[in-house]
Parts: structure tokens; C-alpha cells; sequence
């Protein structure tokens, strides 16, 4: 339920869904169809948390302009090979594979972004 007029509104009566026994059910639902569908994403996303925890991966300044970052990951399948990028860089990466898979019309997955590299030219 959207309703751009009162925002505050609709939140407080997606709240109040959410609290009954239909809306636990839903969320629930919507978790688990979540998870099935970006299984190694998630995967990934775990074993880099744990790998900074335990130091086997040391947090990085953003590759592009030096600032606080956070782990891309150009391929979920390789969970530990991240691109170290701050919040802007991060999202104008994701925004660059969004448009060319929209523009390819193909399913190009995320990381595997033609004409794009992380190497130092």
C-alpha cells in the first residue's frame, strides 16, 4: 500500500499489519523467497563479515577516492575477492550494471559489468 499523500500514515498501518498473525506470515513468506533467490549473495555477505571479524580481511580505503569503504563484490562466487569502495562509488557501480542490463536486455549478473574494471590503468 503506497499513499504519497501521507507517508507516515501508510507506515503506521503497514506497522499494524505487520503485527498481526497474516502480516508475520507474509514477512515470512517474503524473507524466505528473498533468501532462495539470492542464496550466494547472502552467502558472500556472511563469510566477509566473518573474515573481518576474524581479521582475515582487513577493511580497505574506497579503491577509487580513499574514503571509509565497505566490500563489493564483482562475483558472489568468489565471497572473499571484494572491491573496497565508500558508499557513492558502491552505488554508482551498481547503478553502471543496472543500466547495462537494462540496455543489454540480458541477464548480466552483477560483477560481470562489460567495460567496467577495477584494475589501475
Amino acid at each position: 500500500m503506497r499513499n504519497r499523500a501521507n507517508p507516515e500514515n501508510c507506515r503506521a498501518l503497514n506497522r499494524k499489519y505487520l503485527a498481526t498473525d497474516k502480516g508475520k506470515a507474509a514477512r515470512q513468506r517474503a524473507q524466505e523467497r528473498y533468501r532462495a533467490k539470492h542464496r550466494l549473495k547472502l552467502i558472500a555477505h556472511g563469510k566477509v563479515a566473518y573474515a573481518i571479524k576474524t581479521g582475515e580481511l582487513l577493511r580497505q580505503p574506497c579503491w577509487a577516492c580513499g574514503e571509509i569503504a565497505q566490500a563489493h563484490h564483482p562475483d558472489y562466487s568468489r565471497p572473499l575477492d571484494v572491491v573496497w569502495l565508500c558508499d557513492k562509488h558502491h552505488k554508482e557501480v551498481h547503478a553502471m550494471e543496472r543500466d547495462l542490463r537494462s540496455q543489454s536486455h540480458v541477464n548480466t549478473k552483477p560483477g560481470n559489468t562489460p567495460g567496467f574494471s577495477f584494475q589501475e590503468q
